[in-house]
């Protein structure tokens, strides 16, 4: 995403006409990797149509060759979901349909303080700064620069603002809107402004570097429910051997969970003798070996938030064990349970340190 936004700085500032050739490619990269990228090709095809020199541009080969060239690099990606039932596309594309208004305000909430915690706040009123200067002044000046930035920087600002009416922004997401934000921040010249540069910067880098130590080292004990990398790093091996435990008692034929992570998690920390079987949708398009649970004793494994109810067409049934837990994180429903069809075997990877 920065690499086209730095070659089409290039484009907007009057660059030669390769630089359209270098933000395509970067461009199709940026949708490879992460399909919020989207909103990249999106922004740029609104610039180009709303200035002048954009539309001039239009009208020669360049911009269409550097869309091609990215389109290419793109294509091994479609063709993938072509021969997978568009697997990635449906996944992501189920995004759109969320819609919950009546939970809107805190999801907004959440998106707004999220963001300026995790800019920090003094990059974040920068950021903000920055894009209504752009707008308040190099808009009205016909500057075709600052309305690149504010393409790149205000339509996923939107988009991101859309979503949490129908559901969370994960605090990671609007991450793009922000290479656009900083370079308008840059151009704040007044005093007031400039001030506040060094403090901002310095707080961010503490901030950052505390956050940083504390992943590494743990020196600020927090109770584990508190502490964001113990949620989601903390207890994996504890409840593995757990469950391998309740397994064994129960004479149980394999380990099977409905959630991507934590099927993940049980297949790099478990035991090897462990079976672990996976019926999550996202790993039916991989080439993973099939587990028949027809008939057999199986122990299911799922997160206590996600609730009791039991598949009818997947389990044939499905006795209660109680809770496991990841040392004071997320509790599971452990079930005894007999399967009715195939699922995903998931191959094992078992970590030398877990203990």
């Amino acid at each position: 995403w920065c690499a086209t936004l730095w070659a089409m700085v290039h484009v907007a500032t009057g660059g030669p006409s390769r630089w359209w050739l270098v933000a395509g490619l970067c461009a199709g990269l940026a949708l490879t990797s992460k399909y919020t990228a989207a909103l990249l090709w999106v922004g740029i095809g609104l610039w180009a149509l709303a200035t002048p020199d954009g539309r001039r541009r239009l009208r020669g080969p360049a911009p269409w060759i550097g869309a091609l060239a990215g389109l290419a690099v793109f294509l091994p990606v479609v063709l993938w979901n072509a021969e997978h039932g568009w697997a990635s596309f449906v996944k992501q594309g189920g995004r759109v349909a969320d819609w919950r208004p009546e939970r809107a305000a805190g999801f907004l909430a959440e998106l707004i303080g999220g963001q300026i915690g995790l800019a920090t706040p003094g990059v974040w009123v920068l950021c903000v700064a920055g894009v209504v200067a752009a707008f308040r002044r190099d808009i009205p000046a016909g500057r075709p620069l600052a309305r690149l930035l504010l393409t790149l920087s205000v339509l996923p600002a939107a988009v991101f603002v859309q979503h949490a009416f129908g559901d969370r922004v994960q605090g990671n997401w609007p991450a793009i809107v922000y290479p656009a934000a900083i370079v308008a921040a840059a151009g704040l010249l007044s005093p007031r402004w400039t001030r506040l540069v060094r403090p901002s910067v310095g707080l961010g880098f503490v901030l950052s570097a505390i956050v940083l130590v504390h992943a590494a080292t743990g020196f600020v004990p927090l109770p584990p429910k508190s502490d964001p990398a113990a949620r989601q790093l903390a207890g994996w091996c504890r409840l593995a051997s757990e469950t391998e435990a309740l397994r064994q008692r129960n004479d149980a034929a394999y380990v099977v969970a409905e959630e991507y992570a934590l099927i993940a998690e049980l297949a790099w920390t478990a035991p090897a003798t462990m079976p672990i079987v996976g019926i999550e949708a996202r790993l039916r398009p991989m080439a993973l070996p099939a587990a028949d649970m027809a008939g057999r004793t199986g122990i299911l494994l799922r997160a206590e938030h996600r609730g009791e109810a039991i598949d009818p067409q997947t389990w044939a049934s499905a006795e209660p064990l109680g809770f496991l837990d990841r040392g004071g994180n997320e509790r599971y429903r452990a079930w005894r349970v007999v399967g009715r069809a195939a699922a995903v075997a998931l191959p094992h990877r078992p970590f030398a340190e877990c203990r």
